[in-house]
C-alpha cells in the first residue's frame, strides 16, 4: 500500500498491527534460530504472538516471548 508522509505510514502501521507484529515476530524468530521457519513452527509462533498481543506488541515483549518460547527451546 502507498502513503504519503510520517503520519500516513503510521496509520498504517497502525491499521495493520497484527500483521506488522506476526511479521516481525517470525523475522525475530528465523532470526534467532538461525534458519527458516517451517510449517511445524506455526503453533509455537502462533503462541508468541497471543502473548505479544496481551501486552500491546511491544518490543522488550515480543523479544521475551521469543526467548522462552518452546520454538527456542526445542531448537
Amino acid at each position: 500500500r502507498k502513503f504519503n508522509g510520517a503520519v500516513e505510514f503510521k496509520e498504517l502501521l497502525l491499521d495493520e498491527s497484527d500483521r506488522f507484529a506476526r511479521a516481525f515476530i517470525e523475522h525475530l524468530c528465523t532470526y534467532a534460530l538461525r534458519r527458516v521457519l517451517t510449517v511445524d513452527d506455526k503453533d509455537d509462533v502462533s503462541v508468541i504472538e497471543e502473548e505479544a498481543k496481551k501486552k500491546n506488541f511491544q518490543i522488550k515483549d515480543i523479544i521475551r516471548a521469543v526467548a522462552v518460547s518452546d520454538l527456542l527451546r526445542k531448537r
